[in-house]
């Protein structure tokens, strides 16, 4: 009887034992694919590369809930997403000219706060606009770009909406569409000011 005690006893804590192990296992495994998923993903922010991962579950997240550079990333895929159904080239990303971007969302912090975007925000107080500052920062734009060819323009915003609802206002308004579905821009550079719902996107022609 006593015999029989221990055996069902090292039975019920093998079995428990066994289950224990499997749960951990299986945490294990998810861990490690989540893992797996997160280093896939700033592998391919370093290379630039927003093709190769579906960012499709992230464009219903609101502005302030990410961070600048990764929102960068999620408007540059959706944007993307938009160009390759009219059959244009995607828009690339690039960090060594970004700073336009990254300086004027911070200037619309310091001068505007989160106050409406009016068509005059494009201009700063001495009424330079978006192709001053990227001279201003030595950026050598496409010296083939001639005529109806547009070397660089930007769109404005600021709202604590989601991602998707503000690459779609931009479409329908005609200018920020002309913008987005721009077949002569190559690069796109996005900066969203950490403390405020500043969004500035400015789609440029570099030569490269």
């Amino acid at each position: 009887m006593k015999n029989k005690l221990i055996v069902t006893t090292l039975l019920g804590a093998s079995l428990i034992l066994g289950n224990w192990v499997s749960w951990l296992w299986q945490n294990w495994k998810n861990v490690v694919k989540e893992k797996k998923k997160d280093f896939a993903e700033a592998f391919a922010m370093q290379k630039n590369d927003t093709d190769k991962i579906n960012y499709d579950h992230m464009l219903n997240i609101k502005i302030n809930e990410t961070t600048p550079e990764k929102l960068r990333i999620y408007i540059n895929y959706y944007v993307n997403q938009l160009r390759e159904k009219k059959w244009l080239k995607p828009l690339k990303l690039d960090n060594k000219t970004n700073k336009v971007a990254q300086d004027y969302s911070k200037y619309l912090y310091d001068n505007h706060k989160d106050d409406e975007i009016t068509y005059e925000d494009h201009f700063d107080k001495e009424w330079n606009w978006v192709l001053e500052r990227v001279r201003w920062a030595g950026i050598m734009l496409d010296k083939e770009c001639y005529g109806d060819c547009k070397k660089v323009w930007e769109n404005l915003a600021t709202s604590n909406m989601t991602i998707k609802t503000l690459v779609d206002m931009w479409m329908n308004s005609l200018s920020h569409r002309d913008n987005i579905l721009g077949g002569s821009f190559n690069y796109i550079w996005i900066w969203h000011y950490i403390w405020s719902n500043n969004v500035v996107a400015v789609f440029v022609n570099l030569w490269k």
